[in-house]
């Protein structure tokens, strides 16, 4: 057995890996997924409980946070923007999360490394949870505009690459004459 202390929440783990409470509720033994505490279709850790009459799995937002990999602070930032829904747990005010907000996570996290911002991620977020990509038809017009902002950074940056490599050129130009001429004038 061992002690994990995770803020002011201390959970005691059984031989498992699984906290007790879990055990007792039965949750860890309805899935077989969760051999070991480690649920295997994302190959992470998680501690899910039974939402009471709910008939669902929750995650806290440190649960999430393991399992995404985004940060708590992220976390809040997408539902401060929309993109991620959270209930609030009677009597403790935890925020929860149900288990597909783990899906949504990762596809936040993949739009936001293609240079999208959370206000074009907001405009089609939904369509695409619920549907293809090709189906949404708030996606292409996004693209197509990142695209547009994209070649424009590389044109530039091309004409910034030329003018340094003319620059470059000029002064090694400008010193191999002055190396030159300090030459010739020491002869």
């Amino acid at each position: 057995m061992s002690w994990e202390n995770s803020g002011s929440d201390v959970k005691r783990e059984n031989d498992r890996g699984l906290p007790n409470r879990y055990l007792r509720s039965g949750i860890a033994n309805k899935e077989n997924r969760f051999e070991n505490g480690v649920d295997s279709a994302i190959d992470v850790r998680v501690y899910a409980r039974d939402i009471r009459g709910k008939g669902g799995v929750v995650l806290r937002i440190g649960e999430l946070s393991k399992a995404t990999g985004a940060s708590v602070r992220s976390l809040r930032y997408y539902e401060q923007k929309g993109l991620l829904t959270a209930s609030r747990e009677v009597g403790s005010g935890y925020r929860e999360y149900h288990a597909f907000a783990i899906e949504q996570v990762n596809t936040i996290r993949l739009y936001l490394s293609l240079g999208l911002s959370t206000e074009q991620i907001a405009g089609f977020l939904h369509c695409v949870m619920k549907s293809k990509e090709a189906f949404c038809a708030e996606v292409m017009p996004v693209y197509e505009q990142k695209l547009a902002e994209i070649e424009e950074q590389l044109a530039l940056l091309g004409a910034i690459r030329s003018n340094l490599i003319e620059r470059i050129a000029s002064i090694r130009e400008e010193q191999k004459e002055e190396s030159k001429h300090v030459l010739d004038g020491a002869e």
